[in-house]
Order: structure tokens, then sequence, then C-alpha cells
């Protein structure tokens, strides 16, 4: 009984420093040279949990998220969550059959999945806006996907190390 509350709390405050972290960088690192491109803070949450309790409990907390940050701004239902969530889900289904084989590195795990979130959205947008053009986008955030993506490693690891010592 003791581990399920502490589980839950657990994902709780981490589904809420992801949604704070969500909130900020989407309010305040709008200073980048290539717009759109974020440092994925929030992802640190996400990268956590899928190495300290596993994919399904990542898929909940990281949907929840998309929704509840999305909620709190006023952009439910908007152009920008709708990018933001079929990006995140259909990125983490794709992420499911690279996590499953054992393989891959915490590093790896994180800069695959910020590459498959910055594909999915300029194929939605793509498909959104009905233009190609987007696509000559793509290698810019291939690119920031793959810096931020080690960066968010870095954290997450830390924070499993860091979680291993007070647990």
């Amino acid at each position: 009984m003791m581990k399920d509350t502490k589980k839950i709390v657990i994902l709780g405050l981490f589904l809420a420093l992801a949604i704070i972290l969500n909130i900020v960088e989407n309010v305040s690192f709008a200073f980048f040279v290539i717009p759109g491109v974020k440092l994925g803070l929030a992802n640190i949450s996400t990268i956590f949990i899928l190495y300290y309790f596993g994919y399904k409990e990542m898929f909940l907390i990281n949907v929840t998220r998309v929704v509840l940050a999305n909620l709190i701004t006023g952009l439910l239902f908007s152009i920008p969550f709708t990018i933001a969530f079929f990006s995140s889900v259909t990125s983490m289904l794709l992420l499911y059959f690279i996590y499953r084989s054992n393989k891959i590195s915490i590093y790896g795990i994180s800069m695959i999945q910020a590459v498959l979130f910055n594909t999915m959205q300029i194929i939605i947008v793509c498909l959104l806006y009905q233009s190609n053009v987007f696509i000559f986008y793509l290698p810019y955030l291939i690119f920031s996907g793959i810096a931020t993506g080690y960066l968010v490693a870095l954290s997450a690891k830390y924070l499993v190390r860091l979680i291993d010592k007070i647990y």
C-alpha cells in the first residue's frame, strides 16, 4: 500500500513539475533565433518517469501534461494544442517500439523522442495547412531535437540518481 502511495505522489509531483516547466518555457523561451525551437524542459519529467516507472506511466503523464498545460493557458483545442497533442501522442507511440528493445541509453531515447516529436510537428503542420513548405524547417528541428534531447537526458539521469539516493 505504501509503495502505491509513494508512486502516486512522485508521479503527481513530476506531472506538476512538467506542467510548470511547459508553461514557463512557452512564455519565457521565445528568444531562440529559430522560431519554435524550445529546450523541452517538461521532457525532463517525461524521461525521468520513463526510466523510473515505465512506458505506461510516461505516456499517461505526458498526455495529461499537454492537456492540463493547454487548459491552464487557455489554449485547449487551439491549433498549438492540436499540434502538441498529436505530435506528443504519435511520437510516444513510435518511441514505444524503440524503448522495448532495451538497447538504447537514456540519452538515445531522449534524443530520439525529441526528433520524433519535432518530425511529427512538421507533418501535422503540413497536414493542417495543406502545404509542404514546412518540410524545409525539419533539419533545424532535428538538429535542435538532438541537442536538447541530450540535455534533457542529462537532467533526467541526474534526477533518477537523486531519487534513488533519497528513497
